[in-house]
C-alpha cells in the first residue's frame, strides 16, 4: 500500500504537457493560462490550446511559448523550447 502511495504522489508532481505551453494576448501582453492540449484532427502536427479566457476577434498580438517538456516534434525527437512565437488570429467577427 506505501509503494503505491509514492507512486501517485509522483505522478501528481509531475508537469501536464501543456503547462509547458504559456500564451499572452494583446498589446500588454496579458498572460492567459493554458488548461489544456488535443492535438488537431486533421492535421496532427497541430496542437489546439486550450485558455481560460476567450480570445475575442480582432485581438492581436498573440504570443506563444514553450519549455522543452515531453512533446515530441515532427522528426521524432523532443520538441525544442520556442520563445513568443506569432499566432494568426483566425477568428470570424
Amino acid at each position: 500500500m506505501q509503494e503505491i502511495k509514492r507512486i501517485v504522489n509522483k505522478t501528481a508532481a509531475r508537469k501536464r504537457f501543456y503547462e509547458c505551453f504559456t500564451v499572452t494576448t494583446g498589446a500588454g501582453n496579458t498572460p492567459d493560462i493554458v488548461t489544456g492540449a488535443v492535438l488537431d484532427g486533421t492535421d496532427r502536427r497541430i496542437l489546439n490550446l486550450t485558455l481560460t479566457n476567450t480570445i475575442a476577434s480582432g485581438t492581436g498580438n498573440i504570443l506563444v511559448s514553450y519549455t522543452a517538456g515531453t512533446i515530441a516534434a515532427e522528426d521524432g525527437g523532443a520538441l525544442a523550447t520556442f520563445s513568443e512565437q506569432s499566432v494568426i488570429n483566425t477568428v470570424a467577427p
